[in-house]
């Protein structure tokens, strides 16, 4: 958790160097398991990250099995 929030501290200072390039990303829901039933929530975080995404500049593919 301390990791990803220094990650984060970072990305925010260095903030002009990220927006010089090409932001993508790619947002997969995995909701099949072989010996799990079917989950109900990861196509809704898949579908909320992806417009979470967007809003900062990705452009972002999404998909869920």
């Amino acid at each position: 958790m301390l990791r990803a929030i220094v990650v984060l501290i970072l990305l925010m200072l260095s903030s002009s160097a990220v927006r010089a390039g090409k932001r993508v990303a790619l947002v997969i829901g995995n909701s099949s398991y072989q010996h799990v039933g079917d989950l109900a929530n990861p196509k809704n975080d898949a579908t909320d990250m992806t417009a979470a995404l967007r809003l900062y500049g990705f452009q972002s593919s999404m998909g869920w099995t």
